[in-house]
């Protein structure tokens, strides 16, 4: 086996672990993560559905949460699928306006309050 591949395995496996042993916090307790980077994974109905890396904690868990389609990008993901709606570079279903024009608004909201409870 490739050295450098093999020593990233070997990485990869003592950050699972160090991941899985971690504390499991609540999207709620987001404040106790101010200017910290961090893994993070939002877990719905005991099953993983998002993993994310970031350099700031608290400000990228808030923007899963916010009402805006240009931070909150899994929940128009989420709605998108829900929906099956097809992900287009035309005005008329961009992420702006699919996120702000009705019906699809309040999909988008429901999936923010679904992430909000992970």
């Amino acid at each position: 086996m490739n050295k450098k591949f093999d020593k990233h395995i070997r990485l990869v496996v003592k950050h699972y672990e160090n991941l899985i042993s971690g504390p499991v916090n609540n999207l709620k307790d987001r404040s106790k993560f101010k200017n910290i980077p961090g893994i993070y994974i939002l877990i719905e109905n005991d099953s993983p559905v998002y993993v994310g890396r970031t350099r700031n904690l608290r400000n990228r868990l808030q923007a899963h949460i916010s009402a805006s389609h240009n931070s909150a990008s899994f929940a128009v993901k989420r709605m998108r699928a829900n929906l099956s709606l097809v992900p287009t570079y035309k005005l008329e279903m961009s992420r702006e306006f699919i996120t702000k024009t009705e019906p699809y608004r309040g999909h988008f909201l429901e999936e923010i309050e679904k992430i909000r409870e992970m």
